[in-house]
């Protein structure tokens, strides 16, 4: 029966009506039973709900009674973090306790919920409810098209095409079971028997956070056919309008009274509308479960149910009265706020006509959008002597946002599991928070929290697209069962500002998400903060930008959290620590503070731009920041001393941050030996020739131009170590192959090195023997990267040449994308044409098996390989000179790999390939075309003792494969947690 053009335009009345009007029997006029009475209809399939309604009630209860099985579709929300809009709980009519709730489960067998923010998805919930929700598979199911009857789209989408699916499986096994049916002694009992098959025949997933979306599991239909009606089924409790918590609070629960129960099923009326557009509905967080009986709840909780009812726009007058008294009984004083009053009905005049005034021209689109944020942490802010440099207006790519905020990249979802509340998401598009830059740094504030953790990631997301030149992606979303696949695309990196009660923050790359941490000052040594008093890692540029690095660089090299070696975790810490130590200087009036007060000597002086997470360290009791990369306090004497490299200190670290703070030290003293070298002659021109500083503050011009060069030092540097990430081996790096990496990224741009930035880096790893392997000397030409030939000297084959130059026709389609979701799809099919050009050519004999070789791949031992990425990139040199390329990424590996040195260890995991760097430069010939192969070759013997090796040192007694071995990635362990609480 149509009741309705749509599921969510239709009268409550209209649906009631037609429920009672297919119980209605009716009498057969066929020949050969005359005069039988029909009962019309077995089950009632349902794509429309809304919120509770006693007509509702009364229908299903009058349904389930007279034998008919109804399945209603659970409902639909839109997606906003962990949350839906208006409501993620089931709506009713499915809500009721008589109905089958249709849920949904998708094709890659993850609930339909948890989809990105602003998507459609599927309602579930409270865990009352769940006891008789099943879910079928959506969405792109068959849909009818309407008017047309020939036609099946699909398109079908929504917790209403998996309503069908289930209620056609009730009337089949209704249709294989009737005369078992028709022998039952009441009507009801047979819809406790369809119920009972098709629930205890539904697959249950193992994974609970699956298993809790999706009732008593996922449809199956044919085994439910295969189970026998049970006919002493107990009756299910019959349906009422009103939830059992609301029936309490308003005081229906103590005695019958028509009044009380219309404010009853009011109030459960209103915890099923929305508070205001666009929030999460509060009630769902104030009680888990409203169907459940409210005796466990507390008289607090009760009276915060009773608030939230109170501030709801919707309240009647009678209803915030009857609260109002309720929440005094229950130890409150706050009245019911008055009616606002009418406005006076006087009519506008209206204008008087005349000629339509010209339309102005739109204003352009802002580049970037203002935000204040704290420059280092709250306690740089809170002592006298920083005070002016406490906070910075941070300038981010400007881009629409959502509340949350929520932009193209980032999702920021401000849940506290902890404490069970959600915070009400910031909008920075309200035209007082853009008239003001953002709002005002505050520590109690939770949407400054979100504020600055956007901004500061925000912030590191636009540098990194800047050295890369290309925009940024995320890493694919892989499903446990299919690790291969990374056909999901991921929008948003999600954000969670105090998701954490513990001193900690981390990147987890299988949620996708930055999660940060919140604890409380240590009581005996709390630094600069109040013993005891909450301390916040959202609110530490340091930190942020560390975490959004991690997520970044995750994005561009996802097996750089494979522990092969010492080095590669410790690479993952080092490199986003860098990021966030070089940020510092993009904040002119930090740099000019800083320079004024170490008179320029930033390297032998102790500041602020070499440290990081100060608030953090001092809370923990450290009475020093996390990590200084200039010096250090003595923690009994006071006296600060500057670090001097060690170069035995390379061989003896094994923990990640302490191996990982060697290699960002060597990366500042290379920045601070190319400032010292840009700056020498401003020193000599205002010391007349001398080079000595006079005593005293240093003249304001100087600190000015020194402040200068420092920060464009320090961006030049940020982006040679960011640009060296397209040159790095696509497994198993090492220190000394990154600075191979700095060393060739920075002479394909910038082959004229007159400053010596090069040889600043050279001599700093050296300083910390940090060596590569494989190269003669420490030379720039013996540190390039060799060209594109094999280890027996031999080059390209020209099919090989052909395959990667064929490349270059798909660049402008790649960096002139629509979108990034439209640039991911475009690379996944781009890396599939690919495969196919190299299968064929290293199928070729003889030459497939040299070209092989040159690429690292060994196809004898493992005849599959992938083109595990195809990324473009437009560079742009210091004098303006572009730079195309294509950087692609193959990868092979073998699970049968033997240790020579311990074959009793048995077949290892071991894994190899090659970066190749495509030039796509107008003009280069097409032999031009590969211009470097960067190996680890899956052929390498000695390559794979020592990674067996490293993998008996640390698995020894340590626990190492628990958190970072093979197990890890099939338990979902996160290893920067694990890295960071170590």
């Amino acid at each position: 029966m149509r009741i309705a053009n749509s599921v969510v335009l239709f009268r409550t009345s209209a649906l009631a009506r037609a429920l009672d009007y297919a119980l209605r029997p009716y009498t057969g006029d066929d020949a050969a039973h005359p005069g039988t009475v029909h009962r019309p209809v077995d089950v009632v399939t349902l794509s429309m709900g809304g919120v509770a309604s006693r007509a509702w009630a009364e229908a299903v209860n009058a349904a389930y009674e007279a034998g008919v099985c109804i399945v209603a579709a659970a409902g639909n929300n839109f997606a906003l973090g962990p949350f839906g809009v208006p409501t993620r709980f089931i709506v009713h009519p499915a809500r009721f306790g008589r109905v089958i709730a249709a849920c949904g489960i998708m094709a890659n067998w993850r609930p339909y919920f948890g989809l990105p923010t602003g998507k459609m998805q599927g309602c579930w919930g409270p865990p009352g409810k769940m006891a008789t929700a099943l879910a079928a598979f959506t969405p792109n199911m068959p849909w009818a098209e309407m008017g047309a009857p020939q036609v099946v789209d699909m398109n079908g989408a929504g917790t209403s095409s998996a309503t069908p699916q289930i209620a056609a499986a009730a009337a089949l096994w209704i249709a294989a079971h009737r005369p078992a049916l028709q022998a039952l002694a009441e009507p009801w009992r047979r819809v406790e028997a369809v119920r009972h098959a098709l629930f205890t025949s539904a697959e249950r997933p193992s994974d609970p956070e699956v298993a809790e979306k999706v009732g008593r599991g996922v449809l199956q239909a044919r085994a439910a056919l295969a189970v026998a009606p049970v006919a002493d089924l107990p009756m299910t409790p019959r349906d009422t309008a009103s939830l059992s918590l609301l029936r309490v609070l308003t005081g229906l629960g103590a005695a019958p009274d028509a009044r009380l129960e219309m404010l009853a099923l009011e109030a459960t009326q209103l915890t099923q509308l929305p508070v205001a557009d666009a929030t999460p509905n509060p009630f769902e967080a104030l009680v888990p479960d409203p169907d459940a009986a409210a005796a466990g709840l507390s008289t607090e909780r009760l009276r915060q149910v009773a608030e939230a009812l109170l501030d709801h726009p919707r309240a009647s007058a009678p209803l915030r009265a009857h609260l109002s008294r309720v929440r005094q009984d229950l130890g409150g004083a706050r009245p019911a706020p008055p009616p606002a009053p009418r406005p006076p009905a006087a009519a506008i005049p209206a204008p008087a006509p005349g000629a339509p005034a010209p339309l102005a021209p739109e204003p352009p689109r802002p580049l970037h959008r203002q935000l204040t944020a704290f420059a280092f942490d709250p306690s740089v802010a809170q002592r006298l002597d920083t005070r002016d440099i406490g906070t910075v207006t941070l300038r981010v790519p400007w881009e629409p946002l959502a509340p949350g905020p929520v932009g193209e990249y980032l999702e920021v979802v401000d849940v506290d599991p902890t404490s069970q509340r959600f915070y009400a998401p910031v909008d920075l598009d309200h035209p007082h928070l853009l008239a003001q830059q953002g709002l005002a740094p505050s520590e109690g504030a939770p949407q400054f929290h979100q504020q600055m953790a956007y901004a500061v990631a925000s912030l590191t997301i636009d540098r990194f697209e800047k050295a890369l030149g290309r925009k940024a992606l995320w890493s694919p979303r892989e499903l446990p069962e299919r690790p291969q696949d990374d056909s999901t695309y991921v929008p948003r990196l999600r954000v969670y500002p105090h998701a954490l009660r513990e001193a900690n923050a981390y990147y987890s790359p299988a949620r996708k998400a930055l999660l940060f941490g919140y604890f409380r000052a240590s009581e005996e040594d709390p630094g600069d903060h109040l013993p005891g008093s909450f301390v916040f890692t959202a609110l530490s540029q340091d930190i942020a930008a560390h975490e959004t690095a991690h997520a970044l660089l995750d994005g561009m090299h996802r097996r750089f959290n494979r522990p092969t070696n010492l080095d590669m975790q410790a690479f993952h810490e080092a490199f986003a620590d860098v990021v966030a130590l070089l940020q510092h200087f993009t904040f002119p009036e930090i740099v000019r503070d800083q320079v004024a007060r170490t008179r320029g000597a930033l390297r032998t002086q102790a500041n602020l731009l070499g440290a990081l997470a100060t608030e953090f360290g001092r809370a923990m009791g450290t009475r020093a920041a996390l990590r200084d990369y200039i010096g250090r306090r003595d923690p009994v004497t006071g006296v600060w001393a500057r670090h001097v490299p060690d170069p035995a200190e390379y061989e003896q670290a094994r923990e990640p941050h302490a191996r990982g703070a060697i290699l960002v030290s060597a990366v500042f003293d290379a920045f601070l030996s190319i400032y010292e070298r840009r700056t020498r002659d401003l020193v000599r021109i205002a010391t007349g020739g001398s080079g000595v500083l006079p005593a005293g503050d240093l003249q304001p011009d100087l600190v000015n131009r020194l402040a200068e060069e420092a920060a464009r030092t320090a961006d030049q540097v940020l982006r040679m170590c960011i640009r060296a990430l397209d040159y790095c081996p696509p497994v198993d790096l090492t220190f000394g192959e990154y600075l191979r990496a700095l060393v060739t990224a920075d002479r394909d741009l910038v082959p004229d090195d007159d400053l010596g930035y090069r040889l600043a880096f050279v001599e700093a790893f050296r300083r910390r023997a940090i060596y590569p392997r494989d190269v003669r000397t420490l030379s720039e030409d013996a540190l390039l990267w060799r060209g594109p030939v094999s280890e027996r000297g031999v080059g390209p084959s020209p099919a090989l040449v052909e395959a990667f130059a064929a490349l270059r026709p798909h660049a402008r389609s790649h960096l002139d994308a629509s979108s990034r979701e439209v640039l991911f799809h475009r690379a996944r099919a781009l890396r599939a044409m690919l495969h196919e050009r190299l299968k064929a050519v290293l199928a070729a004999q003889p030459p497939g098996s040299d070209d092989a070789l040159l690429l690292g791949l060994d196809l004898e031992a493992a005849p599959t390989f992938q083109v595990h990425s195809a990324r473009f990139a437009e560079r742009i040199g210091p004098d303006g000179q572009h730079l195309p390329q294509c950087i692609v990424e193959l990868l092979q590996h073998r699970d049968d790999a033997r240790s020579a040195a311990r074959p009793d260890l048995g077949p290892v995991r071991f894994e190899g390939g090659a970066t190749v760097v495509v030039a796509l430069r107008e003009g280069d010939g097409e032999a031009a075309a590969l211009r470097w192969v960067i190996r680890k070759s899956l052929r390498s013997a000695s390559r794979l003792e020592r990674q067996v090796a490293f993998g008996q040192s640390r698995a020894t007694g340590s626990g190492w494969d628990t958190y970072f071995g093979a197990r890890a990635l099939k338990t979902g362990v996160e290893p920067f947690a694990a890295i960071h609480r170590s």
